[in-house]
């Protein structure tokens, strides 16, 4: 078997032509940079993976160009690099390796590592620098990738240098978090906000048949097809999936091949997993977790099962999810329509600390505990006697009021006459009568 090269290095697109999908970034990039002066500035959004860097280091090949070759692309003559060049045989190398070491007027900073005010003044100051442009005549093109990354400060020193920059510089910015980047740093980007999309299922089956017949491997559609839906929408992860394949089953990526090297598992699997643990069903639960043992690993099966609770949550919301079929999505409106906002945050929550530690013990942990804690229930208070009120109950009521306040005016009455009696005694030992000849 011949040997395997790192095939997501080599098989890194080299023209802007050659990248699958996201047409209209492509369209625009090419009809934008087709002719000279270049604009000053563009700024590419996506998330991880998506392939920000790459179109940045394919539209840099581009710019730099010794002599650049007309070709129609999408019913227009547009020009892409000759491949033949000097420059163009050393922005190859560096759109393998990202080492920008032999190059003069083409350079790149990340950032994340490199984003301080001082590093910023002194990436500008060599991206300027007039002995560079002098020397060779061309434009000097500059990538900063995850520039959100950039202090505050390194952000204003941007600015600045931006409101009145060389004419034959060119800045090309990159970032995951476009709303960590100061607004006016922003509104200075000629071309901002181009948005790098991820790639679909069909753009990676592409890819990845590309690869396969370049490199001679047997492969059947069923296995690209597995190997995409298993790299999670990213170029990088497919190439290194299908290497990976290749170097354990003798070039041959089919369904059973892909399987047996990744763990793929169908997503039946899954479905039980979680209906046993939101059921609290220790038995099948740890018996999902005995086969996982057996027969994959933890790491990727929590990586498949956050995928996975991943797809259920974008289906529960009414986005469009690839990669699944009609049963499978009526599956996952079904299972995750149960679920309640707070087993849905706790599921996250696990997801997200899961690998910290033993990941098998977690797993046992989160069964036993399941996503909602029982509570303990406060004692109950014996039920109180029922009181069934009757007719002749309130026929009684009645009559015992009716006793009661007949004694109360007997009781007032014989207090009156009593005390008439009274009176009448004093009236008859009074000296008044007495007065009148009684």
């Amino acid at each position: 078997m011949a040997e395997i090269t790192k095939l997501a290095t080599k098989y890194r697109p080299k023209n802007i032509t050659e990248y699958e999908g996201n047409d209209y970034i492509k369209t625009t990039v090419l009809n934008s940079f087709n002719e000279e002066p270049f604009p000053s500035s563009v700024e590419f959004i996506g998330n991880s993976g998506n392939g920000k860097t790459t179109i940045a280091r394919l539209l840099a090949k581009r710019i730099v160009c010794e002599s650049p070759k007309e070709v129609e692309y999408n019913g227009k003559m547009v020009k892409i690099p000759c491949d033949e060049c000097t420059t163009c045989q050393l922005m190859d190398e560096f759109i393998e390796t990202g080492d920008d070491s032999n190059l003069i007027n083409v350079k790149e900073l990340d950032a994340t590592k490199q984003g301080r005010k001082e590093d910023i003044e002194a990436f500008i100051e060599e991206a300027s620098s007039e002995s560079i442009l002098n020397a060779t005549g061309m434009v000097s093109v500059n990538i900063v990738d995850e520039y959100h990354g950039i202090s505050k400060d390194a952000q204003n020193a941007f600015l600045k240098f931006m409101e009145d920059s060389p004419e034959n510089t060119v800045f090309i910015f990159c970032t995951t978090d476009p709303n960590k980047v100061i607004k006016t740093l922003r509104t200075r980007i000629v071309l901002s906000g181009l948005v790098v999309d991820r790639p679909t299922i069909e753009n990676m089956v592409n890819s990845a048949r590309r690869v396969c017949e370049a490199e001679g491997f047997s492969y059947t559609q069923g296995g690209l097809t597995m190997l995409a839906e298993r790299s999670n929408f990213t170029y990088r992860v497919l190439l290194n999936n299908l290497e990976r394949v290749a170097r354990v089953q003798n070039n041959v990526i089919t369904t059973d091949t892909v399987s047996e090297t990744l763990g793929v598992k169908d997503l039946s699997f899954y479905f039980d997993f979680i209906r046993h643990l939101r059921a609290r069903n220790m038995v099948l639960y740890s018996g999902d977790l005995h086969k996982v043992r057996l027969e994959s690993d933890f790491n990727t099966f929590t990586d498949d099962l956050r995928d996975f609770v991943s797809r259920g949550l974008y289906v529960l919301y009414g986005h469009k999810v690839e990669g699944i079929t009609d049963k499978e999505l009526k599956n996952f409106k079904a299972l995750f329509t149960q679920f309640s906002m707070v087993e849905i945050e706790a599921l996250l929550s696990f997801l997200q600390k899961a690998k910290v530690g033993d990941i098998e013990i977690n797993l046992m942990v989160l069964g036993t505990k399941g996503l909602v804690p029982k509570e303990s229930k406060p004692e109950e208070e014996p039920p109180s006697k029922s009181i069934v009120v009757t007719d002749d109950d309130v026929t009684n009521e009645r009559r015992a009021v009716s006793m009661s306040h007949k004694m109360q005016q007997e009781e007032k009455l014989k207090t009156t006459l009593t005390k008439v009696e009274d009176d009448l005694q004093d009236i008859d030992n009074s000296d008044v009568l007495k007065d009148f000849g009684f």
